[in-house]
Order: C-alpha cells, then structure tokens, then sequence
C-alpha cells in the first residue's frame, strides 16, 4: 500500500516538473524544491520572508554602480 503512495507522489512529480517543454538544471531543480518544501513547511518561512523584506523596503531603487 505505501508504494502505491510513492509511486503516485513519483509519478505527480514527473508531471509538474518533468513535462514536456520544461528543461531544468540540476540546480535550478533544486532550489525549486527548496520554494516547494518551505511552501509545505507548517512554519510558512516564505511568509516570513516577505513580510521581512516589505518591511526593510525604503521605497527607492538600488542600483549598482558601472565598474
């Protein structure tokens, strides 16, 4: 019974980041089921974050000087 669970979470997987037209990198794969777990996380860290960086923001764009 639980493989049946893996192979159904394995096969959704494939579906959502697998598919056709979608070319990943390793590292790109990663830190996007790095996004996912902190999405599922009960702690809500990306909640977090953005309630952070709103609040540091001064309203005024950083640019970076030209070398």
């Amino acid at each position: 019974m639980v493989s049946s669970y893996v192979e159904s979470a394995v096969k959704q997987f494939n579906y959502r980041v697998k598919g056709s037209e979608k070319f990943w990198t390793e590292e790109g794969a990663e830190e996007i089921l790095q996004l996912r777990g902190d999405h599922l996380r009960d702690d809500r860290p990306l909640e977090s974050f953005w309630r952070r960086r709103e609040a540091a923001e001064s309203g005024q764009n950083r640019y970076r000087k030209a070398a």
